[in-house]
């Protein structure tokens, strides 16, 4: 059986975590997700990590920039620093949901690519793992990692 947006969004929102890895992509619902459940938390001390890619950072000019997936990961991460932004303002006063956005170029997974992902350099499923164990350890510290960006830089 499938489940529909709302469905999954009310199950998250009733297990109330108090960290939120914002992973599993699906054309528009990841963002949606982001954003629907940054304004239910935004006064509640919680963390969203939000599982974003280097697509995002694709220049105008290339033949990507359009592609659904990269424009997906665009909205995702402007709406990270457009909050992130805010709050550095005058969102400190009253926000208390943290939210960073990480940036992982190709990771060694099953899913899919435009691109032949054996021809970069991958990170591994367990590299990327540890980045977002390291944000999520900093959940009760008075330290909020806004952006990361991570790539592997091995020899291929």
């Amino acid at each position: 059986m499938q489940s529909s947006y709302g469905d999954v969004k009310n199950y998250i929102l009733s297990r109330d975590p108090d960290i939120f890895i914002n992973n599993a992509y699906v054309e528009k619902n990841q963002t949606a997700l982001l954003k629907d459940l940054y304004a239910e938390w935004k006064g509640l001390s919680k963390l969203i990590i939000n599982i974003g890619s280097v697509s995002a950072l694709i220049p105008s000019h290339s033949i990507d920039y359009t592609m659904t997936y990269a424009r997906e990961k665009r909205a995702q991460r402007e709406f990270c620093e457009r909050v992130n932004f805010d709050y550095s303002k005058t969102g400190f006063k009253t926000v208390k949901c943290k939210l960073t956005n990480i940036n992982f170029d190709y990771v060694q997974t099953d899913f899919p690519s435009k691109h032949d992902k054996t021809q970069y350099p991958n990170l591994l499923a367990e590299e990327a793992a540890q980045v977002v164990e390291y944000v999520a350890a900093t959940y009760d510290k008075n330290i909020c990692f806004r952006e990361i960006t991570a790539h592997s830089n091995k020899v291929i």
